[in-house]
């Protein structure tokens, strides 16, 4: 990520993107932009893109994020625009558009369609919107959880499925949806705790049980 000019607003820029001032920060990027060339328009074009986003304004986003795509297409910025605008396209149900963004990425990651691969994509994916390693991000609890399961509809094994499903039950937990994340945590017990199990079986005798896993769960 290129420094910031110097004399440049750039750290009142970021302060307002992490407060979620949203409207100043637009003001703010508005005024550098005039001057900024090469990755530092770039990044800062990236920014106002987050800006509008997370400020309500998909819609002048996705321009936003088309307009630095066409100036940068191999930029370092690039992909998280791809991202991002994609978000965008969530936010005004535009799932379709969406869905053609995530699935290029796939393509580009998987050249095959072996089932763990496919899966490890999605998990990239799921944890990328669980714990952004952008900092001008905001987690997005929701768009992780539909990306865990669709790693599980791959039918991954061993200690990935271990993994992803804790993870799915934990986005359900963060997004304050008590019942779901208490079933799916009891779904994971029963398949990864020997002892949950046997409890189960001493408290509903004759209730089938799922299949357990080949190993104790992490």
């Amino acid at each position: 990520e290129p420094a910031p000019p110097a004399g440049s607003s750039w750290p009142a820029v970021d302060r307002a993107l992490r407060s979620r001032e949203y409207a100043q920060a637009v003001e703010l990027i508005d005024k550098e932009l005039g001057g900024a060339k090469g990755e530092a328009r770039e990044a800062l074009m990236f920014r106002l893109g987050l800006a509008l986003l997370y400020g309500g304004k998909a819609a002048e986003a996705i321009v936003q994020f088309d307009k630095l795509l066409a100036e940068f297409p191999a930029g370092g910025w690039a992909q998280k625009a791809r991202f991002r605008k994609a978000d965008a396209h969530v936010e005004l149900n535009q799932f379709e558009a969406a869905e053609v963004i995530y699935a290029e990425r796939v393509r580009e990651l998987v050249g095959n369609d072996r089932k763990d691969r496919l899966a490890k994509v999605y998990l990239d994916f799921a944890q990328d919107y669980f714990e952004p390693k952008d900092a001008l991000v905001n987690p997005d609890y929701a768009k992780a959880r539909t990306f865990y399961g669709k790693a599980l509809e791959l039918e991954p094994g061993g200690t990935l499925r271990d993994h992803i499903l804790y993870r799915r039950a934990l986005c359900e937990q963060k997004l304050e949806q008590w019942a779901e994340a208490a079933g799916q945590y009891e779904d994971y017990l029963l398949a990864y705790d020997t002892g949950f199990r046997e409890l189960r079986k001493m408290r509903q005798v004759g209730m089938p049980l799922p299949a357990p896993a080949d190993q104790p769960g992490r």
